[in-house]
């Protein structure tokens, strides 16, 4: 059996070493044709059993941080771990960090302009990026609104609204309609299914937001209805909110990037099954904090 078609299949393939001169065939179908006693024409690093596949897919990430905290914690934790394992392919990863402040977010929406392109130049390549804002800020102890100025306070709906703009959210939208839209189907060399889901449409125009925040953020009426706004309207997938008056960015960190990870670099796309894998990854963490998660489900990959 092709071990291009079977899940957790064997092995790893060094990039770049197959040769485009001759069909490309895996291990076993190569060890049983014709040419079984020649020497393989790739390298073959590993011989573990593969669960999912990582590919480094474009990748747009905006952090939105209270001015406050100087040492951008949050945001500096997703940054070094997605540079990791953006390592070999550094150009298709994009990260901006917005800081939140009295009558800034005109100027702070402007810094946006090089993602603007990077966005608009993936897709038009037919690689429609992923994108993720994750947002770090206080909450106000009483009403749960949360803070972007000094002593003014708004719902995540305004604040991703005035931070990020209308051209930005409009890119987001144009991203993940073109992942939506793509129909192509990859086969192995003998037409065989994949055994995962390589496709534009399942690896690209992710759109997610992670809002972290001390204080009683998501357990007001009001402040969920607005991130419920956020998914209907259609401009995110999916969104997971932390908050608690024991929220700290350090405690839910490792949980922020791993989602990330899950989604946007092994191409997990049931949003469900990003969370459970991410807090399985920490499963400590609900013990500091308490979590929302609110997402669109697809019916017949629709």
């Amino acid at each position: 059996m092709c071990e291009q078609a079977t899940q957790k299949s064997r092995g790893c393939i060094y990039l770049g070493s197959v040769e485009n001169k001759d069909d490309f065939l895996c291990l076993v179908c190569f060890r049983m044709g014709d040419r079984k006693d020649q020497p393989l024409q790739y390298a073959y690093i590993s011989f573990g059993r593969r669960k999912k596949v990582k590919m480094n897919w474009p990748m747009a990430i905006v952090n939105l941080n209270f001015e406050s905290m100087k040492d951008n914690y949050l945001a500096t934790m997703v940054k070094v771990e997605l540079e990791d394992h953006y390592h070999l392919h550094p150009h298709n990863l994009f990260t901006q960090t917005l800081h939140m402040h009295g009558a800034a977010h005109a100027s702070e929406s402007r810094k946006l302009a090089d993602s603007l392109e990077f966005m608009h130049g993936n897709t038009s390549h037919r690689f429609p990026p992923n994108t993720f804002i994750v947002v770090d800020t206080h909450s106000d102890e009483f009403t749960g609104m949360l803070q972007h100025t000094g002593g003014n306070n708004m719902t995540i709906t305004k604040i991703v609204e005035a931070y990020l703009g209308t051209e930005f959210l409009k890119c987001m939208g144009e991203a993940s309609d073109a992942a939506r839209s793509h129909h192509s189907i990859l086969t192995t060399a003998k037409s065989m299914k994949l055994w995962c889901n390589l496709t534009t449409k399942a690896r690209g125009g992710w759109r997610g937001l992670l809002l972290v925040s001390c204080g009683p953020a998501i357990r007001v009426s009001h402040h969920f209805e607005s991130v419920l706004k956020l998914v209907k309207s259609d401009q995110f997938k999916v969104m997971v909110v932390f908050g608690g008056s024991g929220t700290l960015p350090s405690m839910v960190s490792h949980t922020v990037y791993s989602f990330i990870v899950e989604a946007g670099v092994f191409g997990q796309t049931d949003p469900w099954s990003a969370i459970c894998h991410m807090l399985t990854s920490n499963n400590d963490v609900l013990d500091y904090t308490m979590a929302v998660v609110v997402y669109v489900t697809t019916v017949n990959g629709s």
